[in-house]
């Protein structure tokens, strides 16, 4: 925390603001340590709104709202619409019904075109609320003219209530989203059994489990491309089960993704038992590894793919705060 910021914090506390963080603690009595803590965190943030431009108030902000939210959303101060990097974010509206909160939020592009009808948040961004709630956001409308998409974004909490502050912050989206759908120009056949290799796998947090897998050990410079960002690398045998081996790239600024299915003689589509998936050399792409049963007769089996990619991804620090109505 810069100090001047601290020291000019520290010398804009009065003494009923101090009285009344410390009645709100005394009343809720969360333990000595997390006392201080949370009053340090106060009189970083006391100056608001003019210190919130500061990144140090801003980190001195998350920090209060781990400790007490209700208080780091009282303090944050009301601000509707925001623009960076030419790209427009505002509330529409924002109404409460009971313990549900629905908002109406939209994305406007004031300088190019890079907002169309297959926009996407891409799970980057992030809401604080006064309290613990479920969240969930989705599309539901593009104007072309005005190069402008909605989202409605759902609250579910039995605290909140008519006032109560919200914060939603985004840092990236995509668009130009594109899919694929249509037969691999590839035959299953019996072909020799490629190498393998051992991967670990582990848990989302790499700390819930963690697992050795065998898969198959493929050139990615001798796949087949069906669509950029897509790479069928080829077909095997593990563990008494068949493998179609798929490379999808940059899936971090691309969110590309997708599923194999293998074909019958008689057209039928079969669907995949399961799948496995590890990060490439340079953990920018990903390896998915499709696992089906081993056909009685390989004759007539091909396979079809279901892919999505993207080429657009835009960048940005984009955050507003509104109250609740009813």
């Amino acid at each position: 925390m810069n100090h001047n910021i601290l020291e000019s914090v520290m010398d804009a506390l009065s003494p009923d603001f101090v009285k009344e963080a410390h009645t709100f603690h005394r009343k809720r009595t969360i333990g000595k340590i997390l006392t201080v803590a949370a009053s340090f965190a106060l009189f970083c943030a006391v100056s608001a709104p003019l210190l919130l431009t500061s990144l140090d108030v801003q980190a001195a902000y998350h920090f209060l709202y781990s400790v007490s939210p209700q208080i780091a959303q009282t303090l944050k101060p009301i601000q509707k619409s925001c623009v960076d990097n030419g790209i427009k974010m505002e509330v529409l509206s924002a109404k409460i019904k009971e313990h549900e909160a629905k908002i109406l939020l939209s994305l406007q592009d004031l300088t190019e075109n890079r907002i169309d009808e297959t926009t996407d948040l891409f799970d980057s961004y992030s809401i604080h609320s006064p309290h613990d709630s479920s969240a969930s956001c989705s599309k539901i409308g593009f104007e072309e003219k005005t190069k402008t998409t909605t989202f409605l974004v759902t609250i579910q909490s039995k605290g909140i209530i008519e006032g109560d502050k919200i914060t939603f912050s985004l840092h990236k989206f995509l668009s130009n989203k594109q899919e694929f759908h249509a037969p691999l120009d590839i035959l299953i056949s019996p072909s020799s059994l490629p190498q393998t290799k051992s991967v670990t796998l582990r848990g989302m947090s790499n700390m819930d489990w963690t697992d050795c897998y065998r898969v198959l050990d493929l050139d990615k410079a001798e796949g087949y491309s069906p669509v950029n960002g897509v790479t069928l690398l080829g077909q095997g045998i593990v563990d008494e089960t068949l493998r179609i081996q798929v490379h999808y790239s940059d899936i971090l600024k691309t969110d590309n993704h997708g599923t194999v299915s293998l074909v019958s003689p008689t057209g039928e589509k079969i669907r995949c038992l399961g799948s496995l998936s590890f990060w490439d050399e340079e953990h920018s792409g990903s390896f998915e590894e499709y696992l089906f049963s081993i056909p009685n007769s390989w004759e007539g089996y091909s396979l079809y793919g279901d892919f999505y990619t993207c080429s657009s991804l835009t960048q940005g620090n984009w955050q507003i705060t509104f109250p609740l109505n009813e």
